[in-house]
């Protein structure tokens, strides 16, 4: 059985099976989080956190999908001499990254691959610093959590205070999420650049993308 972990709240679980399809068809929305397996066996119940982000969609509508580009599935597995009529109708899944690659900062899931592709595409951010970064979680004086972003600048940069806005939008357009948690907490979700020297990533010798954090990472009051 495949569940989904919605932010360590109770998980949406969808069972093997046509029930379990069934009911991903009437949700009426797509259930998004982290991949949670169990395994089908008797007590113990084990659960095992995959650490893939992703998302359930029912048979019926991811068929519509594959038509929709121009592919049948069901109309290939008739040329193959397969019967579509016993073919199974369980929800698909579609893994689009992974929870440990990231923090959750504002309620939202912010993945270092986000983080990478801003800095590599959106202007001015490529040309001030190499693309190497490390994501810290710290807490101001009121114990809101703060995202701290460490960049390697290629030089030595004037005004870092002024990239936070950029950034945050160009997050925004990556991240639902975290689109979400802008609007509503507005600068409270902005991150803060820190520029550094290579040292600065590489204590150990290696980048570590995530570094530490605060025991939690709730939403700004």
């Amino acid at each position: 059985m495949l569940h989904v972990n919605r932010c360590s709240t109770a998980p949406a679980g969808v069972g093997g099976g046509d029930e379990g399809a069934s009911r991903v068809r009437d949700a009426g929305e797509l259930q998004e989080g982290e991949l949670v397996v169990t395994k089908a066996r008797p007590i113990p119940l084990i659960r095992f956190r995959s650490g893939d982000l992703g998302y359930l969609v029912a048979c019926d509508e991811m068929l519509a999908r594959f038509r929709a580009a121009g592919i049948d599935p069901l109309e290939e597995l008739r040329r193959r001499g397969g019967d579509p009529a016993k073919a199974a109708t369980l929800p698909f899944i579609l893994v689009h990254g992974r929870s440990d690659g990231g923090v959750v900062f504002s309620g939202a899931n912010i993945l270092v691959g986000q983080v990478r592709d801003a800095l590599e595409n959106d202007p001015p951010f490529p040309d001030l610093f190499t693309g190497s970064f490390q994501l810290r979680l710290d807490q101001d004086d009121n114990l809101d959590p703060v995202l701290k972003i460490y960049l390697e600048e290629k030089e030595p940069v004037q005004d870092a205070a002024a990239l936070s806005a950029p950034l945050a939008r160009a997050l925004a357009r990556r991240s639902k999420e975290y689109a979400i948690s802008l609007d509503l907490f507005g600068e409270k979700a902005h991150p803060v650049i820190i520029p550094v020297g290579r040292d600065g990533l590489m204590p150990g010798g290696k980048i570590r993308y995530v570094q530490g954090g605060p025991p939690s990472a709730k939403a700004p009051r």
